[in-house]
């Protein structure tokens, strides 16, 4: 499936990393003017207060910058546009924040969640409460987890798992669009799919638990 993204754009974004690694200063100011506000956005929806969000956000630039700009080093333009690169960092960031943050004493429960409670992580819909939020972010985490782990095995492709990560990061269908290189009438259709395999996938992995 061709990438909807044009060459210009992506040769664009391809020069801003290589500005930011070559003139650190100049390249993270036009990193941040072109993206901060996206990613100060993504932030939001994790219903931080504003003082944790610009601590999250202070977190994130020193993510990217950590071991010499590894992470974007590792970028891969082919895979996705660099907005759906910094929407993947900005939610591993927010769940580490909020871990950190909120659960330093507590035993995180089982690895193993229920389908209801990946219908629920899968959910971008704000929840109610901030325990509700809390719990929201740690069935993130473990379906992050999931997610890389069966990339590793083969059974899920780069660009579903992308697809999936950029939908767990609160990007609407259209940004997903340019994130994964999809058509915008593919991606709602994509994303059932997904879940439907995804939910699947974690009640075959409880039923011998059940019972």
């Amino acid at each position: 499936m061709p990438n909807p993204r044009s060459d210009s754009t992506r040769s664009q974004e391809e020069a801003l990393r290589g500005l930011v690694l070559s003139d650190p200063e100049e390249g993270w100011r036009r990193f941040w003017k072109e993206y901060g506000a996206f990613a100060r956005s993504l932030i939001r929806k994790y219903g931080f207060s504003p003082q944790d969000s610009e601590e999250v956000f202070q977190e994130l630039g020193i993510r990217l910058l950590k071991n010499d700009t590894s992470a974007l080093r590792s970028w891969d333009p082919e895979r996705c546009s660099l907005r759906g690169f910094l929407a993947v960092v900005t939610s591993s960031v927010c769940v580490d924040f909020a871990r950190s943050k909120f659960h330093k004493s507590s035993k995180l429960r089982s690895d193993y969640a229920s389908a209801n409670e990946i219908a629920l992580a899968l959910a971008v819909d704000p929840a109610p409460s901030p325990a509700e939020r809390l719990e929201r972010i740690l069935q993130v985490e473990r379906l992050q987890r999931w997610l890389s782990e069966w990339s590793k095995e083969g059974t899920l492709r780069d660009r579903d798992q992308l697809i999936l990560e950029a939908h767990i990061a609160g990007m609407t269908n259209l940004e997903i669009q340019e994130v994964a290189g999809v058509p915008k009438e593919e991606v709602a259709n994509r994303l059932h799919r997904l879940k439907e395999r995804l939910i699947s996938r974690v009640r075959s992995i409880n039923s011998p638990l059940e019972g």
